[in-house]
């Protein structure tokens, strides 16, 4: 039935239940007739004679005097799929448990039922977290046999798209798996990927966004998110989503939740190498001794759309103001900012440059 361990463990518990409602002591027997339960402390661990002839004869046996060795009362085998997997016994007058044992020996075998179901349900959910740890963590998983099989097995569908999500704790969260739980749908799932963040595998929807801040503003111990991109290959959007916490870290970004697309200019430049053109841009600007102001300038340039009105209603400045600092920028590294490629290309620069600079502390 279950280890030796657990079976006491469950045993006693069914004592401790029953004789919260019965004037008797109860014991419970293991398969060799060993007192591995009960009301009395005293006899656990001793063989108990009685049970040892229900357990032989596979039916109740009753005591009806007390002797040196047994007391009076009744001891009923327990059925669980067909098999005895112990022996209850009821101490008493027989003609007073006799039907009282049988009460005790459904109520028993009900509460083995649900300690097999739970055991059961505990190694099903193991087995999905395992698999979800290896799903997330190794690349071209969605192509390989052996992960399809063990998919197929715990009926996870691995052609559907998903997005991954980690979810950042503010300090550390005790029991979260019931709570977030409800903010799933059938088809997601989650992780714990670490004692500070979860992984959530979410579907694709429209406000995905919103469900996400949905579950961050649910509980106090949830900080931020970071959501990779849209895929099958569940390690690549997993990768994304890292990145992208890396790149709000490096850039100390405070948005709640942010996504590969908020920062997709941004995971371009966080990915090239560094290149000795790129590396001659920013000692001209650095020579020019304004670096800073031309570059701030020419990210919010960028992040409101290259719109002239709110790129100076943004940075304060009039607009004959922002058309100097540009045309310098132009000037000065030979990248004209009024055409998309040329534009582009200094941005890419500039913003390795910004990232690397956060990641060392230096300018």
């Amino acid at each position: 039935m279950f280890k030796v361990g657990l079976e006491i463990e469950l045993a006693q518990k069914i004592v401790t239940s029953i004789m919260k409602i019965v004037p008797y002591n109860i014991n419970i027997m293991d398969k060799q007739g060993i007192i591995i339960a009960s009301g009395n402390p005293s006899r656990l661990n001793k063989i108990h004679s009685g049970a040892i002839k229900a357990l032989q004869s596979k039916e109740s046996y009753t005591i009806y005097e007390d002797t040196d060795i047994e007391k009076k009362g009744i001891n009923v085998p327990i059925i669980y799929k067909d098999e005895v997997v112990g022996v209850i016994g009821v101490s008493g007058e027989p003609n007073q448990v006799t039907e009282l044992a049988s009460i005790v020996k459904v109520t028993a075998e009900l509460m083995i039922e649900k300690q097999f179901y739970d055991n059961k349900q505990y190694r099903l959910e193991t087995q999905i977290r395992e698999f979800l740890y290896d799903w997330v963590r190794y690349p071209n998983l969605p192509f390989d046999t052996e992960i399809q099989n063990r998919a197929d097995h715990l009926n996870i569908d691995l052609k559907i798209p998903r997005v991954v999500v980690i979810i950042k704790f503010q300090k550390t969260a005790g029991s979260y798996a019931d709570h977030i739980k409800t903010f799933l749908t059938e088809g997601e799932y989650f992780i714990r990927d670490s004692i500070v963040d979860i992984i959530i595998l979410l579907k694709p929807s429209i406000d995905l966004n919103q469900r996400i801040e949905n579950i961050l503003k649910s509980d106090d111990h949830f900080h931020s998110a970071y959501v990779g991109h849209q895929s099958i290959n569940i390690h690549a959007s997993y990768e994304s989503a890292k990145m992208v916490y890396e790149i709000a870290l490096k850039i100390n970004s405070n948005m709640l939740v942010t996504s590969i697309k908020d920062f997709a200019l941004e995971s371009i430049a966080y990915q090239m190498q560094t290149s000795p053109i790129q590396e001659e841009v920013l000692l001209t600007l650095i020579n020019f001794g304004k670096s800073e102001v031309l570059i701030d300038t020419l990210f919010t340039y960028v992040d409101c759309g290259c719109d002239i009105h709110v790129t100076c209603e943004k940075l304060f400045i009039h607009k004959n103001t922002l058309y100097y600092r540009l045309a310098k920028l132009a000037e000065l590294t030979g990248y004209d900012t009024r055409h998309v490629k040329s534009l582009m290309t200094l941005y890419l620069y500039l913003k390795k440059n910004s990232i690397s600079t956060y990641e060392t502390g230096t300018i």
